[in-house]
């Protein structure tokens, strides 16, 4: 995950794995807001990255994949396919 951060050509790649064939591919069909979707989706799996397998976040660590979850689920659910914004417009 750091060689990512600090490599622009693996950070690159990441980026493409990650947007292409994960994210967009779960956003809503012909979104015009999918990338803004996909990338607040993927800023907070590199997160939960980060904080459980870098920074060994001990409440992360020992967190269960059900209890992440439950943590984190509703989340990503909003933003892949719920209202981004309270009034459900994207704030420019």
């Amino acid at each position: 995950m750091l060689g990512a951060v600090g490599a622009p050509e693996v950070a690159q790649a990441v980026q493409v794995v990650l947007m292409r064939d994960v994210l967009m591919r779960l956003t809503p069909p012909n979104a015009p807001d999918a990338q803004v979707r996909a990338s607040a989706a993927a800023s907070q799996m590199m997160g939960l990255l980060l904080g459980r397998y870098v920074l060994a976040l001990p409440a992360l660590v020992s967190a269960t994949k059900d209890e992440l979850v439950a943590i984190y689920g509703p989340t990503m659910q909003r933003y892949l396919a719920g209202a981004l914004t309270d009034d459900g417009s994207l704030a420019e």
